[in-house]
Formats: C-alpha cells, sequence, structure tokens
C-alpha cells in the first residue's frame, strides 16, 4: 500500500508541476486531484494491498488522509475556479504534516527500529517541501519569495524521485519496511 501511496502521490506532484510551469489547465489538475483523493480514499478504506509493516500503520494511514483531503481541495480549487489560496493554506499544515512523519518514517519510534524506513521518510520529506513551496508560492503570491518557475521545476523534480521510489518499491527493488 506503501508504494501504491508512492506512485500516485508522485504523479499527483508532477501534474501539479506542470499546472504551475503553465503547460496544464487548472480544469485538468482538478480532474488529477479529484482521482486521486478516490483512489487514496479506497487504499485507506478498503486496503486491497497489504502493508509491508504493521508498525508504521498509523503514521502511513494518517499520511495518506492528509494527501488525499489534499487531493479533494486541489479538484475543489481547480475544478471550480476557487481561488489558489485556498490550497495554498491547506499546504501549509500538509507540510506540517508531511515533515513530521517523514522524520518519524526516518527516525522511527525509539522503542520498535521496525518503524524506520529511509525510502519512505526521503519520499515524505520531498512531499513536504513540495506541500511548502505549494504554500509560499499560493498564499504569498509575491515574485520575491519564490518564482512560479523554479517553484514548479522543484516540484516536477521532487514528484518524480517520490514516483520512482514508489515504482521501485512495486517491483522489489527498495523495501520500505526495515
Amino acid at each position: 500500500m506503501e508504494a501504491v501511496f508512492f506512485v500516485v502521490v508522485g504523479m499527483l506532484t508532477i501534474a501539479h508541476s506542470d499546472y504551475m510551469l503553465g503547460r496544464v489547465g487548472a480544469k485538468a489538475l482538478g480532474l488529477a486531484g479529484a482521482l486521486v483523493a478516490i483512489v487514496l480514499l479506497a487504499l485507506v478504506l478498503f486496503q486491497p494491498v497489504p502493508m509491508y509493516t504493521e508498525a508504521s500503520n498509523t503514521a502511513l494511514v494518517t499520511l495518506m488522509l492528509v494527501w488525499a483531503i489534499a487531493g479533494a481541495v486541489a479538484a475543489g480549487a481547480y475544478l471550480y475556479g476557487y481561488d489558489e489560496r485556498m490550497v495554498g493554506n491547506h499546504a501549509l499544515g500538509l507540510a506540517v504534516v508531511s515533515l513530521f512523519l517523514g522524520i518519524y518514517f526516518l527516525i522511527g519510534d525509539w522503542t520498535d527500529s521496525a518503524t524506520i524506513s529511509y525510502p519512505a521518510g526521503a519520499a515524505t520529506l520531498l512531499l513536504a517541501i513540495v506541500a511548502a513551496t505549494t504554500y509560499l508560492v499560493a498564499v504569498l503570491r509575491s515574485p520575491f519569495v519564490l518564482p512560479k518557475q523554479f517553484v514548479g521545476l522543484v516540484t516536477m523534480v521532487s514528484g518524480a524521485v517520490v514516483l520512482i521510489i514508489g515504482l521501485l518499491a512495486l517491483v522489489g527493488v527498495v523495501e520500505l519496511a526495515a
């Protein structure tokens, strides 16, 4: 389930970078966000794919729910033409949760070493960077903070790395659990 999560969210961040770079429209990004929200909610509710480890089950489900809500917020904002700041305000909380859980995946629970996962921690920290830069661009809107083209490229590279980690985990090259 972790691998599917990283593949789906990696694809969403690449779609978001295409929107930031001006290559796709808002409606296409809204549709992608809605599909990601549906897929992530289905993964959480039905768990069709087994977990790699039960130790980090709560942390992963929390991460999946937060990103599913992010997909739903993006779908609402971009499909219906709402202000982009709504996505940015949600991205701040998303960045905080992703940062905390990324550190948790890297350091682990002090009582259980099975919670340590370096690939999952690295991918989650990259998602935290994506969310933080989205907040800076969407809410602050100052050209002196971060140019939108630069944030689009950072989002594309981060999304590609997260997607590759997910794909490598799907084929069994990378272990997402200790």
